[in-house]
């Protein structure tokens, strides 16, 4: 029988920066693939806490708890809003319609709307996935930032490169917002590699950015939301 006291998590030591770049590269381009909004919100939350691993590697233990806190608060504001007015897969939100006999929902959150644009097809993301990692990997190797090592070269570009990418091939609030808060985790990665010894200020300030992005995200999704339901629930009155 297997001795469970032998079992133990990793440490920081152990957790390698080319197994924290595989992370990153797998939650970043789920963020691209997915359209359902809870896989993207697990993928973003997993991304927070690879990012807090790769800053406590370079700076102190402490900024994993930072950022892991940062993230479920994030996730948890755009997770209840989405939730509460039944959102769709990450394109465009549905139109509410009149409720169910029992409160039972007639919308299926997770399956994408009959209206949703050819572009934004599975194979168009994977497209633009791969575009993305040559453009991170092609400006690591020809334009290297300074006084950074390699990886997180290809790390900050990669996460630029995936945030600009879910801004640019969607209409929908939530999928640019996961974006946006993949960008803002790229400066912070990029602000701690590059300096010396990182400012608490600047850190908690970065921290704020994003709770703030989330907040904003959160309540564009539910203003949207509200914008389609208006008409549905006006014709059936």
């Amino acid at each position: 029988m297997m001795d469970l006291s032998a079992l133990s998590l990793p440490t920081l030591d152990q957790i390698t920066t080319p197994l924290l770049m595989l992370g990153l590269f797998v939650t970043a381009g789920l963020l691209i693939l997915l359209s359902g909004w809870r896989m993207s919100l697990l993928a973003l939350l997993a991304q927070y806490v690879l990012v807090g691993l790769w800053l406590a590697k370079l700076y102190r233990p402490e900024i994993l708890l930072l950022k892991a806190l940062t993230g479920v608060v994030a996730v948890a504001m755009i997770y209840l809003v989405a939730a509460e007015t039944h959102w769709g897969a990450i394109r465009l939100p549905f139109r509410r319609i009149s409720p169910a006999p029992n409160g039972i929902s007639l919308i299926d959150e997770e399956s994408p709307p009959p209206d949703q644009p050819g572009i934004m097809g599975l194979g168009f993301r994977l497209a633009a996935l791969i575009l993305a990692a040559v453009a991170a990997y092609g400006l690591t190797t020809n334009y290297p930032l300074s006084d950074l090592p390699a990886d997180v070269n290809l790390a900050f570009y990669w996460l630029c490169a995936a945030g600009l990418v879910c801004l640019l091939i969607s209409r929908d609030v939530i999928y640019m917002g996961l974006g946006v808060l993949g960008l803002i985790s790229g400066l912070d990665l990029f602000y701690v590699a590059v300096v010396d010894i990182p400012d608490v200020t600047v850190l908690g300030l970065v921290a704020g950015m994003s709770l703030m992005a989330a907040l904003v995200i959160a309540r564009t999704a539910d203003m949207a939301a509200e914008t389609l339901a208006g008409p549905a629930d006006g014709g059936g009155s």
